[in-house]
Order: C-alpha cells, then structure tokens, then sequence
C-alpha cells in the first residue's frame, strides 16, 4: 500500500523514499525527547529500573535532540542535490528568485499559521500580553527572533532549528559555487576538512576558555554548518561516485552502529564527530539492504515526508496531552508510566502532524498552489499547463 495521496509532492517529480525513512528516524527520536523533558517537568527524575539496559534506553531518548542535526544534514543533501547536478553534470541552472519564492510559497503558509495558532494558547499559558508577544511573533515570522532577542523563540520554541535551516537556504547560494566547482579531489578534501574543523573549534571554545553554547553563535548556523556541509558531501557523491559504491550487508551492519553511536555521545562529540557519522548514514540508506528497505516502507516514508507538519504541530498537541495524562493523574513518576506514555503520545502526535499535512502542508508543495488560489477566489478557472508528458510527483520512479 503506497497511500499515493499522503506522500509529499516533490519539485522535480523525483522521489527518494529513503530520505523520508532518515526524516522518519529524525522526527521520532525528537518526538521521544519532548515527551521525556514533558514528563519530567509533570513528574520529576524517574526512579530507573536498576538493569542496564533501561539505563542504556534513557540515555538514547535523552539524546533524541540529535535528530535536529539529522534534519541539518538532510536539508544540506536535498538542497545541495539541485547545485551539484548544476556544477557537477551541467545540469539546469538554479536562479535565486525562483528558488526563494518556492521556499516561501512552500514553506512558509504552513509555519506562519502553526505560529497564530500557537499565540492565543502560548499568552493564556505564560501570562504575555498580546502587545508584548506581538513583536516575538512578527519577528518569528520573519525567522529572526533568536537573532533580535538572543534567546529560544517565544511563540514557538521549537522553530530555534527553522531560523538556523533558513540562514543555510540563503546561504547555500554562495557555499555552493565554492565547493562544487573544485576539482574532485581538492573538494573532497576541503568537504572532509569542512566536517571536523567546525566542531573541534567549538569543543576548544567551550571547554577551555569559558565559553558557551550562547557566547559562541548558538542562534546562528555558525554552530550547525558541519552538518549541513555532511548533506553537502553526500549530494556531491550521489551525483559523481553512487553508481560505483556497492550495496551490502556492511552498510547496515555500519548503520546500525552509527545510528546507536551517534544517539550516546555527548554533545562535545556529537559536534566533532556527528557530521561524518551522518555521512556514513546517509550514504548506508542508499546502499544498504536492510536499512534501505525499511527507510522505502510506506508508514514510514510516508510518516518522515510528514516531518514538517509534525514538528510545528506537535509541541501544542503534547502540552495538552501531557496535562491530561500527568496533572489529572495520581503522581507515579515511573519508568514504566513513561514508556508507557510514550506509546500512548507519539501515535496521536503523528496524527495531528498528518491532519495538519493533508490540509496545509500538502497542498502549499504544488508550486501553483498561488495560482489556482487566485482563481478559485475569482471565480475563474485555472488554464491547464500546457506539458507534454503528466508526471505524477507523488510516486516514486
């Protein structure tokens, strides 16, 4: 079953399943983080259970935050993608307006709207008065509240990672004609160097001159561009050299241990090591058996091709659901009773996240969607687009 009708719409009409099954793995563990701190807020520490393994398990799920890099990493390959054909294959050139207006026509309806609906709950909660919150929300908007005030976003916290995700979109414009019109080799080495320079230079900072996440950029891709530059080397594989890797089973024995590698480090060594980490991932869901298999699967492409409606919604519909279940309940702060919430939240996360999909998100990724708007409030039809050959971008082929 390929439910045709919930899989993203994509700009070229080409279809990669595997990067919606790392989309999957990516909003999934977020989704475990938010409902760890969520809990622990209602209940407190849980008392663990004193085997290893549930230590083990509680320490991935507190490192659920390491799937923003993995978004990072996911959007320097699926934008890098369209630059490297262009540099690398003579492909089609990509001008600057049409790239922009594509991204605010396709993401910006479904963010702004997750951010009115927010600001009504957000002020009743917090206290804010409307004409305090208002300069936050025009400013988020506009993606520049960390920017201006120096601190997480006000009306949606987690939308800290889509100001960072937007400075790369603008940025991408003058880090690609750099690296991909070098020759093979010296961009396969400043790639390499690009991974591990970055963080070394903020574990240093960090932890030997007093430093800290704040003082060194944290609002700004100057903290997060090492992840967004693995997505970039593996676009610029993926044209050049794919062909000649070959698929096996070592790809996904190589998967599963970075997957788990990458969820224990600590955040010094997520930095240094985790660009190249998401390189070996990236390139094991193209390559691997087993992983890419499983990153094809219908619920779970199709679930990580909901991630963006998934993340701006998600936030709302867990503080509601964690207040139902924690405050109205006897205090029982378990390990068990969060497992158990877990099961019990992330199906109906997943499912705000795909009303919101099907009925915002969705139709904005038909880059005419402004289009046929204008006509439909006209009252007048759309002419057809005149094209030789219907390609339905739904599907993969």
């Amino acid at each position: 079953m390929s439910f045709p009708s919930l899989r993203r719409i994509t700009a070229s009409g080409a279809y990669l399943p595997e990067i919606d099954g790392l989309r999957f793995m990516a909003i999934f563990a977020v989704l475990v983080f938010h409902v760890l701190l969520l809990s622990q807020t209602y209940m407190g520490y849980y008392a663990l259970p004193s085997n290893a393994f549930a230590h083990f398990t509680y320490d991935l799920m507190l490192n659920g935050r390491y799937g923003v890099p993995v978004f990072f990493a996911i959007s320097g390959f699926i934008l890098g993608l369209p630059f490297a054909k262009q540099y690398l294959n003579g492909g089609k050139k990509i001008g600057f307006g049409p790239y922009l207006m594509r991204r605010v026509t396709r993401l910006e309806p479904p963010y702004i709207l997750s951010l009115l609906i927010r600001t009504g709950p957000v002020m009743a909660a917090k206290g804010y008065t409307f004409l305090w919150i208002l300069p936050h929300l025009l400013a988020s908007i506009f993606y520049l509240d960390m920017a201006i005030y120096r601190d997480y976003p006000v009306v949606q916290l987690v939308a800290w990672s889509l100001e960072i995700e937007i400075q790369f979109y603008l940025l991408i414009f003058l880090l690609a004609p750099l690296l991909f019109r070098a020759k093979a080799t010296l961009r396969r080495c400043v790639f390499v160097f690009a991974l591990f320079l970055p963080g070394t230079v903020q574990y240093y900072l960090w932890n030997y001159t007093g430093l800290s996440h704040h003082d060194l950029f944290f609002y700004s891709i100057g903290v997060w561009i090492q992840f967004f530059l693995a997505g970039m080397l593996v676009a610029d594989i993926f044209v050049t050299d794919l062909g000649r890797i070959p698929s096996t089973w070592l790809w996904d024995v190589l998967s599963a241990v970075v997957w788990i590698v990458f969820f224990i480090v600590p955040d010094g060594g997520s930095q240094v090591f985790g660009p190249a980490m998401l390189v070996l991932l990236l390139l094991g869901a193209f390559k691997g058996k087993v992983f890419r298999w499983f990153y094809s699967l219908s619920p779970i492409s199709i679930i990580g091709g909901m991630c963006y409606s998934i993340y701006l919604t998600h936030s709302l519909v867990l503080q509601a659901l964690a207040f139902a279940y924690y405050k109205m309940a006897p205090r029982d702060p378990s390990y068990l009773r969060f497992v158990v919430s877990i099961l019990i939240f992330i199906p109906l996360l997943i499912a705000a996240g795909a009303v919101f999909f099907v009925l915002i998100e969705r139709p904005c990724m038909d880059r005419r969607w402004p289009q046929k708007l204008l006509a439909f409030l006209s009252g007048k039809r759309e002419a057809p687009k005149k094209q030789a050959v219907t390609v339905d971008a739904s599907l993969p082929r």
